[in-house]
């Protein structure tokens, strides 16, 4: 899992800060404050969720999201931190997707849109230091990174990158975006994902996993899950708020189908194929197809 990514110009900042996030409490579930509306869905049917994490949950569309959102100087101030140690310019915080499951999710892809990987043009949007662009180049892809802190990582191991949007050449089109461990840390995800979607061709598709609101750890442990009390999180999406921002910002969302192994222990996997198959994982695999 990749540490949040914040994208400049774009202002879709991608981290809460410890000030922001304060001990936990007792979940409650009193009505919101008038003009608490779901970023994603716009409903004013939200509910305070965990209080002391200051989730805020839309009976709307299913999301859940952080109430206040971090300033921009925060979110600055956290990722210098975060990607830094003590300023001395060692990168510290580049966590990427793990290899094994980049394969498996690459796989994923290339199944449900029968396709071949290579001379496809591929973004890898917020790309940390590179081993999914690392192996999308193996399979023959023309990849592009972007990550603003993985930069310089991504350079020295020789994959072409950039750090926003906005130093890829308008012209530019991609066949397909991989985005993963992402849109959970942005604090404006349909946005992003219109600018993105303005990015593909018109047969063009993305690829997004991001932790799971309805999977049996986030049901059990509630405001003790991981993902909840992760400072760099915004955002946790259920299916139903995945694709419903997913069609907001243009594309026509669609489940992975197949299963991704985790570990290889053969009981640990069989209970992760079951929660698969019940779609109660800990994330989730999408695709949107752009309209």
């Amino acid at each position: 899992m990749k540490v949040a990514l914040s994208f400049g110009a774009e202002k879709n900042c991608v981290s809460t800060l410890r000030e922001v996030v304060p001990t936990k409490e007792k979940e409650t579930t009193l009505a919101a404050p008038a003009g608490t509306l779901c970023p994603i869905c716009g409903s004013e049917m939200t509910r305070p969720l965990y209080c002391a994490l200051h989730w805020q949950a839309c009976l709307g569309c299913g999301v859940w999201f952080r109430e206040p959102m971090p300033t921009e100087h925060q979110l600055s101030a956290f990722y210098m931190d975060a990607f830094y140690n003590g300023g001395n310019g060692t990168a510290t915080c580049m966590h990427a997707t793990d290899i094994s499951c980049g394969r498996q999710y690459l796989d994923l892809i290339a199944k449900e849109l029968g396709l071949q990987w290579r001379c496809l043009r591929v973004l890898d949007y917020g790309a940390g230091e590179g081993d999914l662009s690392i192996l999308l180049q193996r399979m023959g892809a023309d990849v592009l990174a972007l990550d603003p802190y993985g930069y310089n990582a991504c350079d020295s191991r020789r994959i072409s990158a950039v750090r926003s949007l906005q130093e890829i050449p308008a012209g530019k089109k991609f066949d397909g975006i991989v985005m993963t461990e992402v849109v959970e840390h942005l604090v404006d995800p349909v946005s992003l994902l219109r600018q993105l979607s303005s990015r593909l061709r018109e047969d063009g598709w993305i690829f997004l996993t991001t932790p799971n609101n309805e999977g049996l750890k986030a049901r059990l442990l509630r405001d003790g899950w991981r993902e909840s009390l992760n400072d760099s999180h915004l955002f946790l999406f259920s299916w139903g708020s995945l694709a419903r921002a997913l069609r907001l910002a243009g594309f026509a969302p669609s489940l992975c189908r197949g299963f991704v192994r985790f570990s290889a222990n053969p009981l640990r996997t069989a209970v992760q194929y079951s929660l698969q198959a019940l779609r109660m994982q800990g994330n989730i695999w999408a695709i949107g197809r752009k309209h």
